[in-house]
């Protein structure tokens, strides 16, 4: 995701992801998916979903 993000803001467009519930399931225990893009793709966008969030295990609130 932030190899296509990186190349689309080089070329003046903004990719954003919108989120599902299964990004906030933890997979190993204590991080999650939305962890992981968060982390490492600095150049990606989100549209944030708090219904899915909470569905999937977030509390928006403190997120």
């Amino acid at each position: 995701m932030e190899r296509a993000a990186a190349v689309m803001q080089a070329n003046g467009f903004t990719l954003f992801y919108h989120n599902h519930q299964f990004e906030f399931y933890k997979y190993d225990g204590e991080r999650t998916v939305f962890d992981l893009l968060w982390q490492n793709a600095p150049h990606l966008h989100f549209i944030f979903d708090t219904y899915w969030a909470q569905y999937g295990g977030c509390d928006p609130a403190r997120t």
